[in-house]
């Protein structure tokens, strides 16, 4: 496949525009539908991750990778990803 991993955005190639316009249709109309209120405030965010944090056993594997995950989450959010 020309891009297997799926890395190289294609989202602003002339051939892709009509799929690009087609989805973005759909997501509006989700949107809409579900009332959908887009992305949590980072204060939202931060809460709920602490919240969720304080469910898991600290001395577990899975404890470490959440709270990493969060990490990279919230550094992701800063750069705008």
């Amino acid at each position: 496949a020309e891009d297997r991993w799926q890395v190289r955005n294609v989202a602003n190639a002339p051939r892709h525009a009509d799929a690009l316009r087609e989805h973005r249709e759909r997501l509006d109309k989700w949107i809409a539908a579900t009332g959908d209120l887009g992305t949590e405030s980072a204060e939202v965010y931060a809460q709920e991750m602490k919240d969720e944090l304080g469910f898991i056993n600290p001395k577990s594997a899975r404890y470490e990778t959440f709270r990493q995950n969060v990490e990279t989450y919230k550094q992701w959010a800063a750069q705008g990803k």
